[in-house]
């Protein structure tokens, strides 16, 4: 049995990005960020690690 494994490099090159989101969408990335003492950024990389884990 064969499994594909996601690879998130850490860099530690922080770049800057530019995304449009929903209000909602926003509304709950911030809500959750704050809920879990993160920030928006780092909301949205931990959503990222773990979608690449499969975890989501």
């Amino acid at each position: 049995m064969l499994t594909a494994v996601s690879l998130v490099r850490h860099t530690s090159r922080p770049v800057k990005a530019h995304l449009s989101l929903d209000t909602g969408v926003l509304a709950t990335l911030a809500g959750e960020g704050r809920r879990r003492e993160l920030t928006r950024s780092a909301s949205v990389e931990n959503l990222t690690r773990c979608l690449a884990a499969g975890l989501l």
